[in-house]
Order: structure tokens, then sequence, then C-alpha cells
């Protein structure tokens, strides 16, 4: 079991026996180590080991995996995902990659990451094989570029934030993976920019938008047109996939039928989790009744993304519903911010957040951006700050711009934004909010 918030026990095998002594919470943290042959206990005296279940047939119902997640909040979450809607999204990803037999499917992921869950999935359902990139070498792009050649990847899986490293670091090294025929992503935003890029680099391409929160896993995929047309701005991730229906609610829960028009998105399907561990009340917090019928007492998962769909049924991303912020009086999407930076020449990515004001009033919340720049590009954050005052008003542009080579990134591969914030608060004070 991986340690959580509500866990009974903290299990692991000889390998990692020392980190699992080590994160028992006290010493008498009930412990096990696996072998190949048994199970050994460390147990609090007077304590004895659990009995062994006696077998029962296994339901598409039953839970499959449980995955922890803190979600926005920070607090543990474990994600109950039964065999029936596991299979539901397998079988789904099978058919939209089409891989043959002697494809090779590469990942970075982690294993506690559910990405990973989807790379072996996606492997083993096409009769391909899996090779495992070393994760060590995500700071060492040219050594990423040569063990996907090494290993002859054709589909390569991971967050965004892999490829601007490639192509700063290892362009030349990338043209040279020419087993290399699509890729997989999602987790998070892929910046337009930074996808034409890779276009122009490997023409060739097939791309794969991912989109869906763990508590579906995914629920749909969209091939990205090839070239990218000059006018995108965001990227589709297309309408839900085979047995999932997306819905689009405004604030009172009603569905949106007019197309453009922002609004929460609700999940609901066969591929949705059956709630979360041991936590009655966070399960209801994420559901609602079936807009539309809610006589039906079906329940929908409220995804916390805002998004709209365009005439063609197409859903774009626009920002965490949690992820809005108010400067003056005004209430600003730090999404629309980001993407007008990404949009400065010379620019790669962007992250966007609110410090707080000083407690005593003598200096009120402001925005802060940290933007990382494209190999070779000499852009000083004045010249960033005069652009952004071009594109938008005073109220959305940010006070503070500094410039980075690159984002740190979380044990999953994802923009580290805590850290960056964090980094921000201890160079120049104060707190960062959101």
């Amino acid at each position: 079991m991986v340690w959580a918030g509500s866990a009974r026990a903290l299990v692991g095998t000889a390998a990692t026996e020392e980190l699992v002594r080590s994160s028992a919470p006290d010493p008498d943290f009930p412990t096990g180590i696996c072998s190949e042959q048994r199970l050994d206990w460390r147990l609090p005296p007077g304590r004895r080991p659990p009995a062994p279940r006696e077998k029962t047939p296994v339901l598409e119902i039953d839970p499959a995996y449980i995955v922890f997640t803190s979600g926005s909040t920070g607090e543990p979450k474990g994600i109950v995902m039964p065999h029936r809607s596991v299979c539901s999204f397998f079988d789904v990803l099978v058919e939209f990659c089409g891989l043959t037999r002697d494809a090779v499917v590469g990942t970075m992921a982690p294993v506690q990451f559910d990405f990973w869950l989807l790379d072996i999935a996606l492997a083993l359902g096409s009769g391909a094989a899996l090779a495992y990139v070393p994760r060590p070498s995500f700071y060492q792009p040219k050594r990423m570029a040569g063990h996907m050649k090494a290993l002859g990847v054709t589909q390569m899986h991971g967050v965004p934030s892999i490829w601007p490293t490639l192509m700063r670091h290892a362009e030349a090294e990338l043209k040279q993976v020419e087993t290399l025929q699509s890729i997989l992503f999602g987790g998070e935003a892929f910046p337009v920019p930074a996808l034409r890029r890779l276009q122009d680099m490997l023409p060739h391409l097939r791309m794969i938008n991912a989109y869906g929160p763990s508590e579906c896993l995914a629920c749909s995929f969209k091939e990205i047109p090839n070239p990218i047309p000059a006018d995108i701005e965001r990227i589709p991730f297309g309408p839900g996939f085979r047995g999932v229906e997306l819905i689009s609610v405004d604030e009172d829960g009603a569905e949106i039928l007019t197309p453009h028009t922002p609004g929460e998105l609700y999940i609901r399907g066969g591929n949705l989790f059956s709630g979360y561990w041991d936590n009655e009340e966070a399960t209801r917090n994420a559901m609602a009744p079936r807009p539309g019928a809610p006589e039906t007492g079906e329940q929908v998962y409220k995804s916390g993304d805002i998004v709209y769909f365009d005439e063609a049924g197409d859903y774009y991303f626009v920002e965490r519903r949690d992820n809005q912020v108010k400067i003056m009086g005004h209430r600003i999407e730090l999404a629309e911010i980001a993407a007008a930076l990404r949009s400065f020449p010379g620019a790669g990515d962007a992250v966007v957040f609110q410090a707080e004001g000083e407690a005593d009033g003598s200096a009120s919340a402001s925005l802060v951006a940290s933007v990382t720049t494209v190999s070779g590009a000499d852009v000083a954050p004045h010249e960033i700050r005069s652009w952004c005052l071009q594109k938008l008003p005073r109220h959305m542009t940010p006070v503070h711009i500094e410039t980075r080579e690159a984002f740190p990134l979380t044990a999953n591969g994802k923009i580290d934004v805590a850290r960056i914030k964090r980094e921000w608060m201890d160079k120049r004070g104060g707190a960062p909010q959101s």
C-alpha cells in the first residue's frame, strides 16, 4: 500500500525496506516486507497480522487499483477505479492509437503516476513492446534522445514538459530518432508555439492530446492537425471518446448549449471512478446530478475545469475553476495572461500567480510571471512587460516578471508551480496566494 493519509500499513519489497521503515509515522506503525514466498510483518506489541480473506469472485465493479493524488487542496485522496472503468478506457485507447505489434511505446512515467498504467495497457493491449526511458535522463536531454534512439521508440508518452527541453538542448539528437512516429501527451497544457516548433522539427510526427482527470483516467483523445493552422491559439482536446459524454454547465448547473461559452466541464460515462477511498464527503462534493435529467439518479463528475466547445463539438481547456484571482476588484483568469506571455517572441512557457500584499497595507496584491526563454534568445523582463502592456489591460499585466532557462518539475514531470512560487517568496518576501 502506498503511504497516504488514511493508510493502515506500509508494505514494500526488500529493495525499498529502508524507505518503508523510515516512512512510518511512529515506531509502532505496522510495516511489512514482501518476498517471493511470504510477507514479513513488523507489528507493535500485542498486534497480530491481518487474517487472510476468503477468495471471492472478482466483479467488474470491484476496485482494480487506487491511486492517491493531492489535487488542488493538498489533501491526499485515494481515487478508486473499478475494473469496468479501467477496461472501458483501455479499449478506446488501444483502438484510437492503432499501434502494430512492431511498435515500441516509450515512457518516463513513475509507477505511482496513473500515466504509467496507460503506457502498460497500450503496449500490452496492442501486442507491442514497452520501453522505459530512464527518468534521470530528463535532465540530460541528449542522453534522453539517445535512449529513445537505442530503444527504437516509435511512440513516446509523457507530459508536455519533456519536449521543450529536448528541442532546446538536443535538437540534432532528437532528429536522429528515426523510429519515432508519434507522441501522446497529457497532464498539462502543451503551449501552441512549442507544438508548432516540434512539428517544424519532425514534420511527419503524429501528435495525440490525451485529456482527462485521474477520476476517469482520460475522457478524450484528439489528434493535433499537421500543420497547426496559423489562427489557432488553443489546441482542442476533442469531444468525449466512445462511451463518454462531456457536458459544459453554467454557474447554476444548467447545461450550456451555445458554442464558445465558458463553463465547468462535467463528465459522464462508464470510465468514471467509484469514489474516493474512505472519504464520503469528498466523493459527494465531486459529483452532481446529471444535467437535464436529475430524475434518473445518475451522478456525473465535476471536473473543476473551465472549458468551451466550438461549432464542431470540439472542447477547449480554458482554466481551472480555482485558478481565478482578483486584482483591484477585477476577476482575472491567469491562463489568459500566460497565453499572452507565450506569444512574446523568444518566450517559451509561462507561469503566472498572485503574490499577496503586505499585511500593513504598504503594498497591494500583485501579479508575478515566470517565463522560460527559447534557446539563444536574449530577453529582458522589462521587454516582456512592455509587450504585455500592448496586449493586455494594465490590471492584467504582471508587475514582476522573471526569466528562466527552464522550469523545475515535479516527480510526475509536470511544471512545479508550487516551487516557483516558493522561490519567488524567498527572493522577494511575502507569500504567493495562488
